[in-house]
């Protein structure tokens, strides 16, 4: 397999639950929530699952924006499989590996992608076996409907709305998204 962007040997940071609602896809379900992430949160987090940052690196300010989560179920606790953060300032994706406990995290180019969200949905309706393929979820990517993940896409539109305007709310930030 083909290890894309870079390989982080830890799960990403936890979602938050109270600011994420859950879309029951079937075997999978769709979490839609907003996300700000400062160095603070990224620092105490990375010193929890005890990686450190290079100092080298100049690292981006806050960012923040809409996030898309595809989780399963497994014995009632969600197992996240892929994050597709729709931010405002760097745009990018987890694919959650379990099985190992690590992700690769890829930036988006927004030239090749056109706008982050618009990206997620056809992601979501086009892409989602191969991807869970990918992050070694074979049995999973079988039970995936297609058609139901369709017909939810309105209601995944309205909440990332919500998720936008709570993030406004929250963050004073206007998000910039343009779908």
């Amino acid at each position: 397999m083909v290890t894309l962007g870079k390989r982080q040997n830890f799960l990403p940071i936890p979602v938050i639950p109270d600011h994420t609602e859950y879309l029951d896809a079937g075997a999978i379900t769709i979490g839609v929530g907003y996300r700000l992430l400062t160095n603070e949160i990224i620092d105490a987090y990375l010193v929890k699952v005890g990686y450190t940052r290079p100092k080298t690196v100049n690292y981006q300010p806050d960012d923040g924006g809409v996030s898309i989560f595809v989780f399963s179920k497994e014995n009632g606790e969600y197992k996240e499989h892929l994050r597709l953060d729709c931010f405002d300032r760097e745009p990018h994706y987890h694919y959650v590996f379990q099985k190992e406990n690590a992700q690769d995290r890829i930036f988006l180019d927004p030239v090749v992608t056109g706008d982050a969200m618009e990206w997620a949905f056809q992601c979501l309706t086009q892409r989602l076996p191969a991807v869970l393929r990918h992050v070694g979820q074979p049995e999973l990517a079988e039970k995936v409907d297609a058609k139901r993940i369709a017909a939810l896409l309105p209601e995944v539109r309205a909440a990332v709305k919500r998720s936008e305007e709570r993030y406004v709310k929250a963050t004073g930030r206007q998000a910039i998204f343009t779908h």
